[in-house]
């Protein structure tokens, strides 16, 4: 990916160009180039796996054996598409409940830290950010207006992704999921409905919907968090650990 990625950027750059202005096509060429763009690195991905001699030992003739598991594998999986973190099951793995608490406090400072730097750079430069898409004054402006918007986004959506890890971390991947469908589908999407479609305001309307959802959901986590008994955590890894040890013998 270190290879084909860039690559894949490089193609990306002057196919836009062309799509765009050259064709005449506007954002439908832009959409288009940044499709393409996707599919030439799943190409070159695929011929790598294909071909590269890293891969030797994975290119296997497909048999049954190769689906044996999947109704595990996909009920790990599916709640836990959402969420990240290894550090704090490796500490709760390991018996360390404070060592877990400390990466929760120390990622959580971090995060915020980087959060509110960016957060201030996007909010100083909202008067000029919309000349990177057009010249026109209007847009301009209503980029300027959305900007508060986007970085209030960008804190609620990192620090949801920070508690979202934490959550994988500790085995919630359950809760986590429904935490997410809870937030969005109960709240946020029914808030930017009404407020971008029912009050008429527009895509800041869809924006504070999905701002709402994530909101709540970041909410919701941190709560959950905070009222974490690491402790607990610790002895019920153990005893799962120990059942699944059983469990293969």
């Amino acid at each position: 990916m270190l290879l084909s990625t860039p690559i894949a950027v490089c193609i990306h750059i002057p196919l836009c160009w062309v799509l765009v202005y050259k064709s005449g096509l506007g954002n439908i060429g832009a959409a288009l180039a940044l499709g393409i763009s996707y599919w030439i690195n799943v190409v070159f991905l695929g011929l790598y796996a294909a071909y590269s001699p890293s891969c030797e030992l994975t290119r296997t003739p497909i048999t049954k054996e190769a689906f044996q598991g999947c109704g595990e594998f996909l009920r790990i999986s599916v709640p836990s598409a959402v969420m990240i973190c290894t550090r704090v099951s490796n500490e709760l793995g390991a018996g360390r409940p404070q060592a877990a608490r400390l990466a929760v406090c120390c990622v959580m400072i971090i995060a915020m830290i980087e959060l509110v730097i960016i957060s201030l750079g996007l909010f100083a430069c909202r008067n000029n950010m919309g000349y990177a898409y057009s010249n026109e004054k209007e847009v301009v402006d209503y980029v300027t207006e959305m900007v508060p918007l986007i970085c209030l986004s960008v804190i609620m959506d990192s620090l949801q992704g920070v508690l979202s890890g934490v959550a994988r971390g500790c085995g919630w991947q359950q809760i986590g999921a429904y935490v997410n469908l809870g937030a969005f589908y109960l709240a946020g999407i029914p808030v930017a409905v009404l407020l971008g479609f029912r009050l008429h305001f527009g895509g800041r309307g869809l924006w504070i919907g999905i701002l709402t959802g994530s909101s709540i959901q970041t909410a919701m986590l941190a709560f959950i968090t905070c009222r974490t008994d690491w402790e607990y955590q610790v002895n019920l890894q153990y005893i799962l650990s120990c059942l699944s040890t059983r469990a293969k013998i």
